[in-house]
Parts: structure tokens; sequence; C-alpha cells
């Protein structure tokens, strides 16, 4: 028997650096868990800079499509 797969949503962020929008994927819950951050490399200038999100960065940044 297949697992179903894990929901996610997508978060927008904005690089502090270069102003570039972007998209993370963080997991889906139902409860509340606490902030915390978490470092994230832009996909235009490639500074890292920090992100305050409830849970884990499962996939990204992206590019947000037009």
């Amino acid at each position: 028997m297949s697992q179903p797969s894990e929901r996610h949503v997508l978060l927008p962020i904005i690089c502090e650096h270069c102003q570039q929008k972007q998209i993370v994927q963080m997991r889906a819950r139902s409860e509340f868990h606490a902030m915390y951050p978490q470092s994230v490399k832009c996909v235009k200038c490639e500074n890292s800079f920090d992100v305050t999100i409830p849970d884990e960065i499962l996939g990204g940044p992206f590019l947000p499509s037009q």
C-alpha cells in the first residue's frame, strides 16, 4: 500500500539583498508550530538571507511563475 504524499504550501519570500520575489515549499500542518529562522540562498543574486517561517523548508527557492 502506498503512503499518501505529504501536503505542502507555497510561501512567498523576498530577498533582502536584491528584492527578488521567490517561493519556498513548506510542510502544511494543521497544528501551530513555533516560528524559527532558516537560511535561504537567493535564486537571483545567490546571497543567503534568513526567513522566519513555522516549519521546515521542503523545496526551493523557486521563481514565481509569471
